[in-house]
């Protein structure tokens, strides 16, 4: 290989990435270097510099870091090293193929774009992986749960579309990491994922009695006072006043429905119940002690 061309790209990276820190980065693209030489030892028909020029470069007119057209900048890196016309062609075919968004299913022909596509899926599973989707999710202002969300739509797919064989046995120890790291991460949330679950459901119970209460017949007076019965055993438990007490203190997600969370709002509606039900008693309303 030219290895002056080779030092000149990675010179190159290292400056146009220098302010980047979502993941992709100088580190990253040293990552897919690194990891498609290793798959290209196995191929000796491979072109090695094709290979490493592509995977130190990949990166360098991606859509989300850069706005250019037709690999602007890697060509312009490429004719200031008096590359082949023919090989900057192949070089931008082989990164054009790189992207799992753009190519999903899409395998490319040449042996060197399957290990580059390969070394750069390799870098978005496993223990690194997991880091660069959380970086990528803090620059981006995406909450956890969309970070999460990720792997099920693009990193645990990976595995099973890796092109060459030593890149499917690096995957699988990946996959295997982030599906540990997925199981603890749900059993780490799970009493969050409790606590929306039980809002959910009296946030259900509270709007089927205020449909009642508004259109009410005797015919569904024994359906309300079950309803008010739940409602009122939530509203006078210890996970009421913490439920009501986390959303006070902006713990909960913002798009959950949580009127019954509404200290006027529940105590109302109760009772209007009651009055309905033609009930003698009346519930204390929460003091927020």
């Amino acid at each position: 290989m030219n290895t002056h061309t080779i030092e000149a790209a990675k010179h190159y990276i290292h400056e146009i990435f220098k302010d980047n820190s979502d993941g992709h980065d100088e580190q990253h693209s040293l990552r897919v270097y690194r990891n498609a030489l290793k798959i290209a030892e196995n191929y000796p028909e491979c072109n090695k510099r094709i290979i490493a020029l592509a995977s130190l470069l990949h990166d360098v007119d991606d859509h989300k870091l850069f706005d250019t057209k037709d690999n602007g900048n890697a060509v312009r890196f490429l004719q200031g090293q008096h590359v082949d016309d023919n090989d900057i062609a192949l070089i931008c075919e082989i990164i054009n193929g790189v992207s799992f968004s753009r190519n999903k299913d899409t395998r490319p022909e040449s042996i060197e774009g399957k290990i580059v596509q390969d070394a750069d899926r390799l870098d978005a599973i496993g223990a690194i992986g997991i880091a660069r989707t959380f970086a990528y999710g803090g620059r981006a202002g995406r909450p956890l749960e969309s970070s999460i969300q990720h792997f099920h739509e693009k990193l645990l797919l990976l595995k099973d579309k890796m092109n060459t064989k030593e890149a499917k046995e690096m995957a699988k120890i990946r996959h295997s990491y982030m599906e540990e790291f997925l199981a603890e991460f749900h059993k780490e949330t799970e009493p969050c994922n409790e606590q929306i679950r039980r809002i959910e459901k009296y946030e259900k119970i509270m709007r089927e009695a205020g449909r009642i209460i508004e259109g009410f017949s005797k015919g569904e007076e024994e359906i309300l006072r079950d309803l008010t019965n739940e409602l009122e055993s939530y509203y006078g438990s210890d996970e009421w006043k913490q439920d009501f007490a986390d959303d006070e203190a902006g713990l909960l997600p913002a798009k959950l429905a949580r009127g019954v969370l509404s200290e006027d709002g529940i105590y109302n509606l109760l009772e209007r119940s009651k009055e309905l039900l033609h009930s003698k008693t009346s519930f204390p309303k929460y003091s927020g002690q």
